[in-house]
């Protein structure tokens, strides 16, 4: 570095020098003559590294005359220093959840989260930048945080039933409250039990939940009619849906301490769950119950290798298809791809008994299906129901050419009915049991069903792969497909402290990041699928959630027809057509009651 600016300072002397010779000696001024000829300037100047140091050429204007050549000697070497202690170099950085993590080299297995990046001010070939919190702790003298959380969905009329309306129990809320007595049963426990002190203790508050039997809706109406308040509801997300239609929600565009813009908010979520300016629920890094629903391809991957040499000469010997991850990242990973390797694996040992069954003894299931995985692909390729105009009204896009072309591939593709008879399938315990013997080579899943079943009772290695797509070349998208399962984050209208309820979802939200989110993160990849390709895998899961609001509100029961798509034996594209005017209507009476919700007080 020293030679280089010392090259470049007698580079600007000698042209200095120059300059200086052309200007002295001058005597007194004559009379004007007449324009001279042109005068030679410099018209650039070389230099070049030499072993005898930097070679400088200053080249004319006036090509006639020869260059300039001359060599500036290097300086003398110093004496070498004594070597230095090794230093501690990084393995693996990555950006998970919005933070820098970094593997360093003395450390292979536990890596550091470093912060949040900010990516906004970066280009391709810069360095994240690692920015500090901005917002000083602010003493709530004790505040109480009181929160209606989903629970327990009741047993009225009957058990079923009761999940039905209230929310499938499998799918509690275990991301916002845990006791010391149960901080430690597992990875995220432990992060939302040490988040919430951490926030108690900084912040001089307490964090108090109020656990939800039977109708959430109920219960807020009787709330909000006595006057008992919330600061925050956990609320099912069918269930939020109709509470924001009697006023029961606040409007989160119009608080004052929220930070919408947050990378801690799911923002997609506010983007696809307003509507016109009102946004009464939302969804981000507190909120695990949008990630646990969230759809993937499993595969089991012992399976996989055996038959690798299969693939690769089904697929014109491209070595690529030894790995599964490779036409993941490759975005090869189609449905055609899946079902052709599928059918590859089919191996009845007995074909007369007529059953082709991961539970017989010698069989292999290629692919064995989730009964409403339909809707997962459909919205995996890029399919909706409804969309957002510009103005913020979801509109109804499923007539349109893609969808079309989309469900009819489904219905031609996955109708046990009429086209796949061989083609298994159940419920998500049928699934889950099917796999886990070890002899299915593809599944559908959930994020929930891997954590709670899958992993904990595998005897063979497995890997997550993205929903498969129509058309290859096509990114891979995560629906969020609401039914009784996910709830999402509201604040209801009636709350003790506007001010503070509106800081703590903030603060819950921002504290979450690297919390309960990086606790769920990690059970899922450092535990269900350590190894393999699964770490990209499930970023491209996370950062690619796709939310309908006509999977909440189930206008014309669209939802339900494109569910069905591969057990249904009419319910082709034709019949959805035929639905659609009345869903119009739906949508737009939907539309009004939000922008102008009912007040309870009204209709008593």
């Amino acid at each position: 570095m020293k030679k280089r600016i010392l090259t470049q300072i007698l580079l600007l002397v000698l042209v200095a020098a120059m300059c200086m010779l052309a200007s002295c000696n001058e005597g007194t001024p004559g009379p004007k003559g007449d324009t001279g000829e042109t005068g030679n300037g410099i018209a650039d100047i070389v230099t070049e590294r030499t072993d005898g140091g930097t070679k400088v050429t200053i080249k004319y204007t006036d090509t006639s005359k020869e260059d300039v050549v001359f060599v500036i000697p290097d300086g003398a070497k110093g004496e070498t220093g004594e070597t230095g202690a090794d230093g501690r170099g990084i393995l693996k950085t990555e950006i998970i959840n919005g933070c820098l993590w970094v593997t360093y080299s003395d450390a292979p297995y536990a890596p550091v989260n470093v912060g949040r990046v900010t990516a906004e001010s970066t280009t391709p070939d810069d360095p994240p930048v690692v920015t500090p919190p901005v917002d000083e702790p602010i003493d709530m003298e004790g505040y109480v945080y009181k929160a209606y959380v989903r629970y327990f969905a009741g047993t009225d009329p009957d058990p079923t039933q009761a999940q039905a309306q209230n929310g499938n129990n499998d799918y509690t809320c275990i991301d916002f409250w845990v006791g010391e007595e149960n901080s430690e049963r597992d990875l995220i426990s432990y992060t939302v039990y040490n988040r919430n002190q951490a926030i108690e203790n900084e912040y001089n508050c307490k964090i108090q939940q109020i656990s939800s039997e039977g109708s959430q809706l109920e219960h807020l109406s009787m709330a909000y009619l006595s006057g008992d308040c919330y600061e925050l509801t956990i609320i099912l997300a069918q269930v939020a849906a109709q509470a924001a239609a009697f006023n029961l929600l606040r409007d989160l565009n119009a608080t004052t301490y929220l930070d919408l813009s947050s990378p801690s908010y799911d923002q997609n979520s506010i983007r696809e769950l307003s509507v016109a300016d009102k946004l009464y629920f939302l969804s981000g890094d507190m909120n695990i119950s949008t990630m646990d629903v969230l759809a993937l391809s499993l595969v089991n991957m012992e399976l996989y290798h055996d038959l690798a040499d299969v693939f690769v000469e089904e697929f014109e010997g491209d070595p690529a298809y030894t790995n599964i991850y490779n036409i993941v990242l490759d975005h090869k990973w189609t449905m055609e791809t899946m079902m052709t390797m599928a059918e590859l694996a089919n191996f009845d040992i007995n074909p007369n008994d007529g059953s082709l069954s991961a539970a017989d003894k010698g069989d292999m299931v290629g692919y064995y299906q989730y009964l409403y995985s339909p809707i997962w692909y459909f919205y995996g390729s890029g399919g909706r129901i409804t969309e957002k105009t510009s103005g913020g009204i979801p509109r109804l896009v499923i007539q349109n050419a893609h969808e079309e072309e989309l469900y009819d591939y489904l219905f031609c593709t996955f109708n046990r009915i009429n086209y796949v008879p061989w083609l298994s399938s159940g419920a998500s315990a049928t699934v889950n049991r099917n796999f886990l013997t070890g002899n299915v080579l593809f599944t559908d899943s959930t994020l929930f069903n891997v954590r709670t079943e899958i992993y904990p009772h595998s005897e063979f290695e497995y890997g997550l792969l993205p929903i498969p797509v129509l058309e290859g070349g096509m990114d891979y998208q995560s629906v969020v497909y609401f039914n009784n399962w996910a709830h999402l984050w509201a604040i209801p209208t009636m709350s003790a402290d506007l001010e503070y309820a509106e800081r703590m979802m903030q603060i819950m939200a921002e504290s979450s990041t690297d919390t309960t989110m990086d606790g769920y993160y990690r059970t899922i990849y450092l535990q269900a699928a350590p190894s393999n390709g699964s770490r990209e895998v499930l970023n491209m899961i996370q950062f690619s959630m796709v939310y309908d609001m006509a999977l909440i509100y189930g206008w014309g029961e669209i939802d339900e027809w494109v569910n069905q798509v591969a057990s249904g034996y009419n319910y082709d594209y034709g019949w959805i057509m035929t639905l659609l005017s009345d869903t119009t209507e739906e949508i737009n009476a939907t539309v009004e009651l939000l922008k102008n919700p009912i007040r309870l007080e009204e209709l008593q």
